[in-house]
């Protein structure tokens, strides 16, 4: 049996019209603490065939992130930023249900959270699903 997007250790790469090249996708095994290298990238040549292959590792991202609400954590977030350094992807995406959130804190221009160590897990909920605060406006640029 092959393995499913979901059990591998990657990344997913969408490379837009204007030549830029986006992280849009991490299994759980890339995005979680116990994450080992090699990193296997998987890259897409549209959106398109990108938002299938997230598609089909989206349960698995979303087990993460609501494993993050759970215990108030952004660190895989800042994780994630490093791992698209790394790999010379200066924006950052993580896609769940539709909606692309920006985390990290290598690249200018990506947004952080103004103050990740006093996020409630409600609050930061809201921010890993729709990119947004409740109460305050999208998250503060570097």
């Amino acid at each position: 049996m092959s393995e499913t997007p979901q059990s591998r250790n990657a990344v997913l790469i969408v490379e837009e019209d204007d030549g830029v090249r986006h992280l849009i996708g991490m299994t759980a095994r890339a995005i979680g603490s116990e994450h080992q290298r090699p990193l296997e990238v998987l890259e897409a040549d549209t959106k398109a065939e990108g938002l299938r292959l997230v598609a089909q590792m989206q349960n698995r991202l979303l087990a993460v992130l609501a494993d993050l609400e759970m215990h108030g954590d952004i660190r895989a977030g800042v994780h994630v930023a490093n791992i698209a350094a790394e790999l010379g992807i200066p924006h950052v995406g993580i896609t769940t249900g539709g909606t692309v959130l920006d985390l990290g804190r290598e690249a200018p221009g990506i947004p952080v959270l103004d103050k990740p160590d006093d996020m409630e897990p409600s609050r930061l909920r809201s921010f890993i699903l729709t990119g947004q605060l409740p109460n305050k406006p999208r998250a503060q640029y570097i």
